[in-house]
């Protein structure tokens, strides 16, 4: 299902349609369930390239296709990017980084 996700986001932004932050996140998130970590993470990082926005939804859903995948330290670069852009983190944020640390049994270390 990415694949069809990642069609209509190429053919959106060929056609001139606007792109926008939403659009983004509901990509990343189908490229995370598909357990496509590294396109979900070129999609977020592509984001910025673009202009678009980053949104709360749109961080923590490559924070958990890193997660989820067992790349918890990429994960964590972008618990570390959310801070960087300014993005204010919500609690679904901080329980994705602790869950992240918990993976690695480095669950003190957010504490």
């Amino acid at each position: 299902k990415w694949g069809a996700a990642l069609q209509i986001f190429t053919v959106a932004a060929e056609s001139k349609v606007k792109v926008d932050s939403i659009t983004c996140g509901a990509l990343i998130t189908a490229c995370t369930m598909a357990g496509e970590w590294a396109k979900a993470l070129c999609l977020f990082g592509a984001m910025s390239e673009s202009r678009i926005e980053s949104t709360v939804m749109c961080c923590n859903a490559a924070m958990s296709a890193c997660a989820k995948a067992g790349y918890w330290e990429r994960a964590l670069q972008v618990f570390r990017v959310i801070w960087q852009i300014y993005v204010e983190p919500t609690t679904i944020v901080f329980n994705t980084a602790i869950s992240t640390y918990e993976q690695v049994g480095d669950w003190e270390k957010p504490l």
